[in-house]
């Protein structure tokens, strides 16, 4: 997978020979790439940002300072305590009519949703507003092969006997109507239920949105095994459920089933992946024709936004490897999570207003072919179900006790669960403060930007530099910017400089920082 990111890139370059002083660089090749695709930045001041600590002041720093914008962008938005402060002061800036801007990975922050849609209702009466938007959505394939997955039109095979489990003519006109009517806005109570499973990481619900097709497939099943004398034996019967989704994709059932797999799901639900692929191999979309590029956005579901950027004014900027999450802004403490990450960012002011990398950010958050507001987000998937279920979980052990309640909960108002947010924003608040008394660190010493530094502002896009209205899969070896992957032409370039220099026989040494 080639992920999404953006870049900062300090670069300087220097190669030459054994015991000699003469320099040779790669300029002509690097240039290139960043004539064509990156942002020179002229800067005023700069350093780089190394604590934990100081990476949460200097953004709160920055955030405090802004006037009129903030744009951010992040893999990660976690509930946390340190993001709790992040998200009280971007809470503070829109009262003082500041327009902030976030866009962040769906599939990683999709579980959050209650969260965010509060933050988002919370600015409605504010000066400035705050907005979210998701990268990477379910986009219309997914969403057909949903409605296909909870309706469960399809054919049964038990042995090597193909027996068709009639649907009514309705039920498909149905399903065709759907596709053709509304388009990529296609979508059912079941396809919306299953789609806040997969992605609310929840094998639960994606179960209850098959549940009803199986058991139309039960009673189809049973009426068929009447009308032929009890022909049916129980063991088929008892298979029903697996065998009357079997899909007729091009290279059949295994093929798609491994395609899933290599979606590299498996590093994101560890212990809880076998019911997934239980799942999606037993209940897949069926009675369509498929091409290769149908599978395509379920091989790339985890083509994450890898972005760690807070843009204030068009004028400021951090970006770098911190996530938003404890773990990027806290020392170890008491209640801090499993790791803690050393990494590096980047804070830096620019001697003028970067109209480019405002329009970068303008670029991905408009990009509707993977793009989603939270509005789009509520059309796509039942939120309601997922919260209503997360909120049952928290509070129970048992399978019955999570029934009860997550009958109960999907009744709750919107001021109820307004209020449990808020007291859970709060607890973070204070749970901040605790660490701040008992941990927080003086900053280190701080690291300036050479006035020699070359900045550039380069990223990896999801479309092509040509044709920014489709979304681009993957890309083609050697062929890299073309599908917008600016940065890895930009590393493959310094290796096969550095390889041919190797080949000569000459040493090389490449400096190049790069912060992601």
């Amino acid at each position: 997978m080639l992920k999404q990111s953006l870049q900062l890139i300090t670069i300087a370059l220097t190669m030459g020979l054994y015991g000699c002083a003469a320099i040779k660089t790669p300029e002509k090749e690097f240039q290139q790439i960043l004539d064509e695709h990156a942002i020179p930045l002229a800067i005023s001041s700069g350093q780089i940002v190394q604590g934990n600590d100081a990476a949460l002041q200097s953004k709160l720093a920055l955030i405090n300072r802004a006037q009129n914008t903030i744009d951010m962008a992040y893999y990660i938005f976690a509930d946390d305590p340190s993001t709790a402060v992040i998200t009280d002061a971007l809470l503070k800036a829109t009262k003082r009519g500041v327009k902030v801007r976030i866009l962040l990975d769906y599939f990683v922050n999709y579980r959050h949703f209650a969260r965010l849609s509060r933050l988002e209702s919370i600015t409605e009466q504010h000066a400035g507003s705050l907005t979210f938007h998701l990268f990477n959505a379910p986009d219309q394939q997914i969403i057909l092969d949903a409605i296909y997955m909870t309706l469960g039109c399809g054919e049964a095979g038990p042995g090597t006997k193909t027996q068709r489990l009639s649907c009514s003519e309705e039920k498909l006109n149905t399903i065709e109507t759907l596709i053709q009517s509304k388009a990529d806005k296609a979508s059912t109570y079941g396809s919306r239920l299953l789609l806040a499973g997969l992605y609310g990481r929840s094998a639960p619900l994606m179960q209850m949105a098959l549940m009803s097709s199986i058991d139309n497939a039960l009673e189809e099943l049973s009426r068929l095994n009447v009308q032929q004398g009890g022909g049916a034996s129980p063991e088929q019967i008892k298979r029903i459920g697996r065998i009357y989704f079997e899909a007729k994709f091009s290279g059949g059932l295994n093929k798609l089933v491994n395609q899933i797999q290599l979606s590299s799901l498996s590093l994101l639900y560890g212990d809880q992946l076998e019911p997934y692929f239980s799942a999606l191999s037993d209940f897949l979309p069926v009675s369509r024709k498929r091409s290769g590029k149908d599978s395509l956005p379920w091989r790339h579901m985890t083509d994450f936004l890898h972005h760690k950027l807070l843009l204030v004014d068009s004028e400021a900027f951090q970006l770098g490897g911190r996530n938003l999450e404890d773990a990027y802004h806290t020392q170890p403490y008491s209640s801090s999570g499993k790791y803690t990450f050393i990494d590096t960012d980047v804070m830096v002011t620019l001697s003028n207003k970067s109209a480019g990398m405002k329009q970068r950010f303008d670029t991905l958050w408009h990009f509707t072919p993977m793009v989603a507001s939270l509005d789009e987000v509520r059309q796509q998937t039942d939120t309601q179900a997922l919260i209503a279920y997360q909120q049952a979980e928290s509070v129970c052990d048992t399978d019955s006790c999570i029934r009860d309640i997550f009958e109960q909960k999907l009744t709750v108002s919107s001021d109820m669960l307004a209020a449990d947010l808020d007291n859970r924003r709060a607890e973070m608040l204070a749970r901040y403060e605790q660490y701040k008394q008992a941990h927080l660190r003086p900053v280190q010493q701080k690291i300036s930007l050479s006035e020699k530094a070359r900045l550039y502002y380069l990223e990896n896009i999801p479309f092509s530099p040509t044709n920014k209205d489709s979304r681009q899969f993957g890309a083609k070896h050697g062929k890299e910017s073309e599908s917008g992957k600016h940065i890895h032409q930009l590393w493959l370039t310094a290796i096969d400089k550095v390889c041919d220099d190797a080949v000569k026989g000459e040493a090389v040494t490449l400096s190049y920082t790069m912060l992601t």
